[in-house]
């Protein structure tokens, strides 16, 4: 059985056809291939941006576009891939007093921040 880093490492490194790609068409995924290819470097995430993602009703199977990554991307040196997450922005003792406030008054978030700012313009008055 094949699985997608057969497929990446077929693609960019080894540059090999992989004959069962016709036969197991579910194990090819474009979008996660795209993904991990644009996650090897910036020039790499560049490339796939202007031709598999602007053209992508042109590959209308996923052999086709597996054949036009072999053939279009050059042969590259081998490395390790880190997959990139999306970072969560850490919550503050702020945000937790709004969560509180706005179930608690039953109010929105908006009308907090709002709020908030009156509050503060009175402060700086006083």
């Amino acid at each position: 059985m094949t699985t997608i880093f057969d497929y990446l490492n077929s693609i960019l490194f080894k540059k090999n056809y992989i004959e069962e790609i016709e036969s197991s068409e579910t194990q090819y995924n474009n979008f996660m291939v795209n993904r991990w290819i644009s996650m090897y470097s910036d020039s790499t995430a560049q490339i796939i941006n202007d031709t598999t993602n602007t053209y992508w009703s042109s590959f209308t199977q996923k052999v086709d576009h597996y054949k036009f990554l072999i053939n279009f991307l050059p042969k590259l040196k081998f490395k390790r891939i880190n997959y990139i997450k999306k970072h969560k922005p850490e919550s503050s003792d702020a945000s937790e007093n709004t969560c509180k406030a706005h179930v608690t008054y039953e109010l929105s978030k908006r009308e907090i921040e709002e709020y908030k700012s009156l509050l503060a313009e009175i402060q700086v008055d006083n």
